[in-house]
């Protein structure tokens, strides 16, 4: 088979690579936050990452603070002024992290994604991550649910 999916369960957190075993072209996924880590492609002969990825997961637990690197932003992105926002004449104040004084980029840039699904074919590799915002901050009260579906395509395409 042209594509292939391996999940790597030996770290705190599992990588999940998609690779196209004809073109070379290689995908790396940490469950830790859903991140896209590494999009390698061939190019004159060497292997070029695409992605400004972290050295392991360790590292992305360390430092996805600096700079959010491919982090899921939700359910809100940029900043929110003093981390306060109002919904059906309530006012809610989150709590997870903030610059100065104001909460940016969201609850689960650091979410634990569970591996849902996963498949080969002759003309893809496929992963579909799931994540279930419990409501564990309490400026955000309301539990949602997050798929991310990644898949890597003939031609070197990936989305």
């Amino acid at each position: 088979m042209r594509f292939a999916v391996s999940i790597n369960h030996q770290q705190a957190h599992p990588i999940i690579h998609l690779k196209d075993k004809q073109s070379g072209c290689q995908v790396e996924i940490y469950a830790f936050g859903g991140l896209i880590n590494a999009f390698r492609l061939p190019l004159k002969g060497k292997m070029h990452n695409c992605i400004d990825g972290f050295s392991s997961v360790a590292d992305a637990r360390k430092n996805i603070s600096n700079g959010f690197k491919s982090a899921k932003l939700s359910p809100f992105v940029c900043r929110m002024k003093n981390g306060t926002y109002a919904f059906n004449k309530q006012q809610f104040t989150v709590h997870k992290h903030y610059l100065g004084e104001h909460a940016i980029h969201g609850l689960i840039y650091d979410a634990q994604y569970k591996v849902k699904s996963f498949e080969a074919s002759e003309t893809n590799a496929m992963v579909q991550l799931v994540h279930t915002y419990e409501s564990s901050d309490q400026g955000y009260p309301f539990a949602f649910d997050i798929e991310l579906i990644w898949k890597l395509h003939v031609g070197k395409k990936f989305r």
